[in-house]
């Protein structure tokens, strides 16, 4: 699709191409730029330059590139406090240690923080994105002793939360995650969300329907976080093995007794 623009394309999905930002003074040697598929709209992560590609590779004559432009398209990728660009190649080598291999069926609500320490998900309601959580990569929590940190502000939950659609909720990210990906890539019926934690449970099921189901894990927390949601009269499971350390095909499976139940 690009390959007369004179861009180093690094890897593509359904969505965006990854490539190296050609812009003069920038060393992108670890390809901090994309380009949207359904926009055709350059943007780098480092140099917080978003343009059109047409404009931009006939500004710098590196190639050609012409599209049919309907409407601009203005995608958030920055935020009072933080800044995220597309999973990077450490993201993607960690998510293949938690047993997930099929990127293209990722939500878009997974991405990499700009300091490409850990997986960042995207506190997001409609098309305003609030803040970012940090799952830091091993190497990061052994100088800093804590797993996840907050960048911008925090929702009661990270997902797609769409009313039209059963909705799941998980106590940690990673079940979530493997959640909504098995949905993605199975076709099934509903959306994955993951709680913020037990200061902003409340808040989360004041907006939830009460079909809502909640997924916990099987400890002292979880049983904990259990019992007050089902106190609110929202159905609960907490199955014998996290939902996190299960494969995608095994997560689906699970997800959909607990929609039979």
């Amino acid at each position: 699709m690009y390959e007369d623009t004179g861009l180093k394309i690094v890897r593509s999905n359904p969505r965006y191409s990854i490539c190296h930002c050609p812009l003069p003074g920038h060393m992108d040697r670890h390809a901090s730029s994309v380009i949207y598929h359904d926009s055709h709209m350059f943007v780098c992560f480092r140099c917080h330059v978003r343009m059109p590609l047409e404009k931009l590779v006939q500004e710098l004559g590196i190639g050609t590139f012409e599209c049919e432009r309907a409407e601009d398209f203005s995608p958030v990728l920055f935020s009072e406090g933080f800044s995220y660009r597309p999973l990077t190649d450490e993201a993607l080598a960690y998510l293949r240690e938690r047993e997930i291999y099929d990127f293209e069926k990722l939500p878009q609500w997974v991405v990499s923080p700009a300091k490409n320490n850990g997986i960042g998900f995207l506190f997001k309601n409609a098309n305003k994105i609030f803040g970012l959580q940090v799952r830091l990569f091993p190497a990061f929590v052994e100088k800093q002793t804590v797993r996840y940190v907050l960048e911008g502000e925090r929702l009661p939950w990270f997902g797609d939360l769409q009313y039209a659609r059963k909705i799941v909720v998980f106590e940690k990210a990673f079940g979530a995650l493997k959640a909504q990906v098995a949905a993605n890539t199975f076709n099934l019926p509903y959306t994955a969300l993951c709680s913020a934690g037990s200061n902003y449970q409340n808040s989360l099921l004041d907006i939830l329907p009460p079909t809502a189901r909640f997924v916990f894990d099987n400890d002292e927390a979880g049983r904990r976080a259990a019992a007050s949601v089902k106190q609110r009269g929202f159905r609960v499971f907490i199955p014998k093995k996290p939902i996190d350390d299960e494969s995608i095909e095994r997560v689906g499976e699970i997800v959909q007794r607990i929609l039979e139940k």
